[in-house]
Parts: structure tokens; C-alpha cells; sequence
């Protein structure tokens, strides 16, 4: 019985531990799985919620039959005037080739790329603004992301800054000074 004892232990070890063995990969079960937390995004008619949706469905590599219907969501929600409505409506219009029409963006986009912002309303302005292709003054950005980072260097600001120094296009001597803080 005791020559069993160290089998049995090893045999339970290796069982546990393939156990705990994440994959790499999502099999079929897991993104029909997704598939379904995502029509049930779609189906909550706002904003946010359906641009996450239909982001998600972007990464499984699949289309929904209810873009048409998500269109007019992110059309309906540039009226709403707000930094975090345009930000979600033009995301998603651009996931699903919607066109919206979006009256004065630069300079509304702008008044968010100022020292009193944000790091995420920076975020909003910055990416609204690549994916509507306007032009954004990238010295100025980076100003305002310095002064930020001279407040708070917490590890989501800082994700927040990784961000929006790669979609302003700085070259590499200047990304070099933000990508140095991840060691």
C-alpha cells in the first residue's frame, strides 16, 4: 500500500493540474457562448451597450442582421451632444461602415484636449477624432497627457496614455519617454 501512495499523489497532481491549464484558444461552445452575451447587448437599444456588442462581434469575425438597426442607434446618438454618446456612436458606426454626420466635431472635439480633462474624456476626444479623421494637434495632446501623467501615474492612466500616444502617431524617440514607464 505505501509504494501507491506517492502514484496516487502524482496521478492527482497531474489531473488537477491539466485541470487548471487554461487553452489558448476559445473553442465553438465558448464563442456561441459570447455570441449570445452579445445579441444581448444588442438588444438593449443604447448606445454604449450595442457598440461593445457589435465590437464583440468584430472580434468573432461575425456580422449581425441588426446593423441597420444599430446605424440608427449611433445616428440617433450624436444628438445626445455628449462626449461619451459621440465617442460610442462614431466607434460603432465605424466597426459596422454607418455613416454618421456629426456637425461642428473639431471644435467640440477639442474643448476635451485641455488641461482640466480627464484621461478618459482625452481618450473619447482623441479616438473620436482619429476615427472621424480629423485633425488633432498632437503636441498639444501630449501636453495635456505630461501634465495628467505629473498627477496620477496609476496603472490605468497609464493604460489610458499608452493608448493615445500610439493612435497620435508620436515617433519612436517621443514614445519611447511613455513606453519606458511600463518597467
Amino acid at each position: 500500500m505505501g509504494k501507491f501512495v506517492p502514484l496516487v499523489v502524482i496521478f492527482c497532481l497531474a489531473v488537477l493540474g491539466s485541470a487548471l491549464t487554461p487553452s489558448s484558444f476559445l473553442t465553438t461552445i465558448d464563442k456561441e457562448r459570447l455570441q449570445r452575451v452579445f445579441e444581448a447587448g444588442l438588444n438593449q437599444a443604447d448606445v454604449k451597450s450595442t457598440h461593445y456588442a457589435l465590437l464583440g462581434f468584430s472580434l468573432l469575425n461575425k456580422k449581425h442582421s441588426k446593423e441597420s438597426e444599430a446605424c440608427n442607434i449611433f445616428k440617433n446618438a450624436i444628438t445626445a451632444n455628449t462626449l461619451e454618446s459621440w465617442y460610442h456612436a462614431v466607434s460603432g458606426a465605424v466597426l459596422i461602415g454607418c455613416q454618421v454626420t456629426v456637425n461642428n466635431a473639431q471644435s467640440f472635439l477639442e474643448k476635451y484636449i485641455a488641461d482640466s480633462v480627464k484621461i478618459e474624456e482625452l481618450y473619447y476626444a482623441v479616438v473620436t477624432m482619429k476615427n472621424l479623421k480629423l485633425k488633432i494637434d498632437t503636441k498639444k495632446v501630449k501636453a495635456v497627457v505630461d501634465k495628467i501623467l505629473a498627477k496620477d501615474s496609476s496603472a490605468s492612466v497609464e493604460a489610458y496614455v499608452f493608448h493615445i500616444v500610439t493612435i497620435i502617431g508620436l515617433d519612436k524617440k517621443d514614445l519611447k519617454k511613455y513606453f519606458d514607464d511600463i518597467e
